[in-house]
């Protein structure tokens, strides 16, 4: 069995009540704040039992090789010539930060763009600042950003008193929940280094730009965002990027404002949510969040994508999930088994396959064309939007993905398994089952068409405008 996100939350809330805990700190962070994210995950896949879909060894060396052979050795080419200066940053009442390296349609950060163009308009100075990520080709500076700016790091930013500490931190946490995480204390220590070190420069270039407000996307995972802006005293705005759930540990603590003050766990001052769902969400799990401080901002491609009309083909599209990085999220041997028994059968249904790989596990797909390359088609991330293979589609299946809630909210089927009713995000709109032969009963005799969920709504700049008359007031 797999920890649903309520078994998780408890866990977690049973720890805080430990204030031997919650006193090991880091630059006065706790430790389980820095850290909470990996921990969450490193307990997900202890505590959780073996399941068929994780991978074994022969299969992850597979695909290690077929990653070489593809694509070889990432080109980690300079990117420092695509950055601005940290001088160069302007005094502006936001800063925008970006946590990941995918890229839009302009080929620059696909992060907080519509919400950047709507300041832009209003003639303010936009300050782009994001790390220096592996991924190649890496974002260019937007023609909207008057500055781009690298944010450092370091692997190696703590003392060896501060070493110690977190040797000690993981000893006890290891103790507590009977797990022995000792084999991790090295990938910790590297991640509460660089959180850390980016940390300090970021609340450095707020400190130079002056804002009243960061945005930002993903902070659950990337704390060193709401550290800075509680060191620079900055109100943090979080753009929702992923699906969240009434048991969601990312904006819940049984801990009180006081714990917060104290470094103990962090939260952003607002959230923008890109649907009225999530917002609900947010607002029942009765934490940090109501009318006051959760604004939904929708987005700008539910406008561009009315369902398209498909062709005489039923479309079905598996979403995969990266089954070389994360075992527990995955549909692959699933997928497998429905080819062995249904391929042949299914082209004579007039039924077309999708099989669309994680951005950054590309070669995962490679697994099924060997026997099934007949059968189905590969579709390449990088040259088609997600949004746009959705709704070109029939039915979509993912184990807990986000495009699971983006198919809903266009009125098509999303398909997961049983397995994941616990963990999944909100159960709502979507079916689940627990074999091949369920699955091909649904796809065969129906049309894919259902009511559509508001998990995506149309882009509203009026949050926007509230916090541009706030920083008006203040002028």
């Amino acid at each position: 069995m797999k920890l649903s996100a309520l078994d998780i939350k408890n866990i977690f809330f049973e720890l805080e009540k430990d204030k031997t805990f919650l006193s090991f700190k880091l630059r006065g962070i706790s430790l389980y704040f820095i850290l909470r994210f990996q921990l969450e995950m490193h307990i997900r896949t202890s505590k959780s039992s073996q399941f068929s879909n994780k991978p074994n060894n022969i299969v992850i060396r597979g695909i290690r090789k077929i990653n070489r052979i593809l694509f070889g050795p990432p080109k980690l080419e300079s990117i420092t010539h695509l950055f601005d200066s940290p001088d160069s940053l302007l005094e502006s009442p936001f800063l925008f930060v970006g946590t990941c390296a995918l890229r839009n349609e302009e080929g620059s950060n696909v992060d907080l763009y519509d919400i950047i163009k709507h300041y832009y308009k209003k003639n303010l100075a936009i300050n782009f600042i994001q790390p220096e990520y592996k991924r190649r080709p890496f974002p260019k500076k937007s023609k909207y950003y008057h500055t781009f700016v690298k944010l450092e790091e370091s692997s190696n930013y703590l003392s060896d008193d501060e070493k110690s500490i977190l040797s000690d931190f993981v000893d006890y946490l290891s103790s507590k929940i009977g797990v022995d995480l000792s084999s991790k204390k090295s990938s910790y220590l590297s991640s509460a280094s660089i959180t850390l070190s980016r940390a300090k420069n970021l609340e450095e270039l707020i400190v130079k730009s002056k804002p009243k407000f960061v945005f930002a996307r993903s902070v659950y995972t990337e704390p060193w965002v709401p550290i800075a802006c509680k060191a620079s005293n900055t109100q943090l705005i979080e753009v929702q990027h992923g699906a969240l759930g009434i048991h969601c540990l990312y904006y819940q603590t049984s801990l009180g404002e006081k714990d917060l003050k104290m470094g103990h766990i962090l939260m952003p001052s607002y959230i923008l949510t890109i649907g009225e769902e999530w917002k609900k969400i947010l607002i029942d799990q009765r934490s940090y969040f109501d009318i006051n401080n959760v604004f939904n901002i929708g987005t700008s491609n539910i406008g561009q994508i009315s369902k398209l009309q498909n062709n005489k083909k039923k479309r079905v599209l598996f979403l995969l999930q990266g089954r070389r990085f994360n075992g527990l999220f995955t549909i692959t041997n699933f997928l497998l088994q429905f080819l062995q028994k249904y391929a042949s059968e299914i082209i004579k249904k007039d039924v077309e396959i999708v099989v669309r790989p994680h951005p950054v596990d590309k070669a995962e797909a490679e697994l099924f064309l060997e026997e099934y390359g007949d059968y189905i088609h590969i579709e390449d991330p990088h040259s088609i939007s997600s949004m746009d293979s959705i709704k070109k589609s029939n039915f979509i299946m993912s184990a807990t993905s986000m495009c699971l809630y983006e198919a809903l909210a266009l009125g098509i089927t999303a398909i997961s398994l049983k397995p994941y009713t616990g963990v999944i995000a909100t159960t709502r709109g979507i079916e689940f089952i627990d074999s091949i032969e369920e699955l091909f009963d649904l796809v065969i005799n129906s049309n894919g068409n259902i009511d559509s969920f508001r998990y995506l709504d149309e882009f509203d700049y009026k949050p926007l405008d509230y916090f541009y008359e706030q920083i008006e007031a203040l002028n």
